[in-house]
């Protein structure tokens, strides 16, 4: 009767830890040394909006990696440098 009720007791836990894993919120943060969250804010060469450096569209143009908000302001500043 006992270890019935600590099998129940663990099968409980176990699927309560499954659907926080499904349906919780999922966050993905760096922490630093002291705890806090870290994330580098780096700015759009076509926009001149800051965006996180891990969210960013990554780009080499001209031997220079740059860091754009979207796709399409990394299209535009890269067909805009070759017109230069």
């Amino acid at each position: 009767m006992l270890f019935r009720f600590i099998l129940i007791i663990v099968l409980i836990y176990i699927i309560g830890r499954l659907f926080r894993v499904v349906f919780g919120r999922r966050k993905h943060r760096y922490r630093g040394s002291n705890g806090e969250v870290v994330d580098e804010m780096v700015q759009d060469p076509s926009c001149n909006v800051y965006v996180p450096r891990r969210g960013s569209i990554r780009r080499v143009v001209h031997g220079k990696e740059l860091f754009f908000c979207s796709n399409e302001c990394a299209e535009k500043y890269i067909s805009d440098s070759k017109d230069r």
